[in-house]
């Protein structure tokens, strides 16, 4: 019995390492941080873009979830607040509310 516990722990496969990123604030952007990519959201517009190696990969452009005025104008969605909590970031909009899930490859939304 014991031979056969000494065995599965050989080829079982190495535990994965714990995957961490950190949030960076500024007036104009929240800023998700990890090893492999940087993912920026604007406060204005519900928009991101990742970067990788100080390279463009993804850009998404700002879309807006409040309705336009009935004089056709509209504004901006803004980021009214977030929460990291748990592995996943819940980004409060005007109108609307998301959820990232950053990950070492990338990102779920």
């Amino acid at each position: 019995m014991s031979r056969l516990i000494l065995l599965a722990l050989a080829v079982a496969p190495p535990a994965l390492a714990q995957f961490s990123y950190s949030v960076q604030e500024s007036p104009a952007a929240l800023t998700v941080n990890t090893a492999r990519y940087q993912l920026t959201i604007p406060r204005e517009g519900m928009a991101m873009s990742v970067h990788r190696d100080g390279e463009l990969l993804l850009d998404f452009p700002a879309v807006n979830a409040i309705p336009p005025r009935p004089s056709g104008q509209s504004r901006p969605t803004r980021l009214r607040s977030f929460k990291d909590a748990a592995g996943a970031l819940t980004l409060d909009y005007e109108g609307a509310r998301t959820e990232l899930r950053p990950s070492a490859d990338g990102v779920a939304v």
